[in-house]
């Protein structure tokens, strides 16, 4: 599940500081790396009746029991906030446990 310590490669962009306040240091997305080496990675996104978002876990447990049974329970990949923050566009949808009972939406600004 994890890929070695994903330092950011770039800052937070400073629109984004509110929405890096509501998450953890370290999140749990659905993606996957090109291969072992690789400095690319390819994130999930879905789409619910709100338009495309990224489902985002805030641990490694919330990730199992909320993906059980969804064909991605091997795609998980833990990265540093920061990280996922500094390689997004700006306009992206986050939401927070999706599977939980209470999910927590989070709608990045547009750069």
């Amino acid at each position: 599940m994890d890929k070695g310590d994903n330092q950011p490669l770039d800052k937070v962009p400073l629109p984004f500081n509110a929405a890096r306040s509501e998450l953890p240091d370290e999140v749990v997305i659905i993606a996957r790396w090109d291969d072992d080496q690789s400095h690319l990675i390819t994130i999930q996104d879905f789409s619910d009746k709100d338009g495309p978002f990224i489902p985002v876990f805030s641990d490694g447990a919330g990730f199992h029991v909320q993906t059980s049974g969804s064909g991605f329970e091997d795609q998980g990949v833990v990265v540093k906030t920061d990280f996922l923050l500094s390689i997004l566009h700006g306009g992206e949808r986050l939401v927070l446990d999706p599977g939980s009972a209470s999910p927590h939406f989070i709608k990045l600004p547009r750069l």
